[in-house]
């Protein structure tokens, strides 16, 4: 790794929100509040993206 580069761990949430709108049939104050998260979601993977850092994914070990 590089000096100056960053890891950063996402939790699929991230992702997701990042990639899907909320549904338009949810309740408006809910609605708002989804989609302002997914706005965020979208900023956070494009500057991951635009600064090149290495991005690990979580993994969820369930039995």
């Amino acid at each position: 790794m590089q000096e100056g580069t960053a890891s950063v761990v996402l939790d699929t949430t991230v992702i997701v929100k990042s990639l899907l709108k909320p549904a338009k049939h949810l309740p408006r104050n809910i609605y708002d509040r989804e989609l302002s998260t997914h706005k965020k979601c979208r900023t956070i993977m494009r500057l991951l993206k635009k600064k090149r850092h290495f991005v690990y994914f979580s993994q969820s070990w369930t039995r």
